[in-house]
């Protein structure tokens, strides 16, 4: 009995790394186990006995509820070849091209030291090193610019009067 415990808690701390419910299979598998061991008594059956019933359940629990578990979950992986994950936190942030921004690829600078893998969000041709973008999207690790288009302060009358004025005096 104690085996299956650790079975299942060994099975139960590798889960937590993976996060894909392979290893919850076989975790609740070997907790039934040791259950069934302790309360029905199947040791008595032998070790072969133990071993088939923790393989039907494991393997049950693999391919008929981990699928099920996954769809009711939202984590269903598919056949994706990479999963999209959408990081709203970057975008309208700027940083600097460190190398040459195309539809194909490319390099940005954020901040002081932060590099990302970039994109041009529209066809453009080729942004040089240098250029300042604004982030508009990222997925996954790819961050999708666009060159910053630096806006001129408008210039009312007033400030208009008020600057030919000052440069006169």
């Amino acid at each position: 009995m104690w085996v299956w415990l650790v079975v299942a808690l060994l099975a139960a701390v590798g889960e937590t790394l993976t996060f894909d419910l392979f290893l919850a299979s076989v975790s609740i598998a070997a907790i039934v186990v040791a259950v069934l061991s302790l309360v029905l008594g199947i040791a008595k059956f032998g070790i072969a006995a133990e071993i088939l019933v923790f393989a039907g359940l494991s393997l049950s629990g693999i391919f008929y509820f981990r699928p099920l578990v996954k769809r009711a979950l939202g984590i269903e992986s598919g056949n994706h070849a990479v999963a999209t994950v959408i990081q709203p936190l970057f975008t309208g942030k700027r940083g600097v091209v460190t190398q040459p921004v195309s539809a194909d690829g490319g390099q940005i600078r954020l901040g002081g030291g932060e590099f990302w893998s970039a994109r041009l969000e529209h066809g453009q041709d080729v942004l040089e090193g240098g250029t300042a973008v604004e982030i508009v999207m990222v997925e996954g690790i790819t961050a999708f610019v666009e060159p910053v288009r630096e806006e001129l302060p408008q210039l009312t009358g007033n400030s208009l009067n008020s600057t030919t004025r000052e440069g006169s005096m």
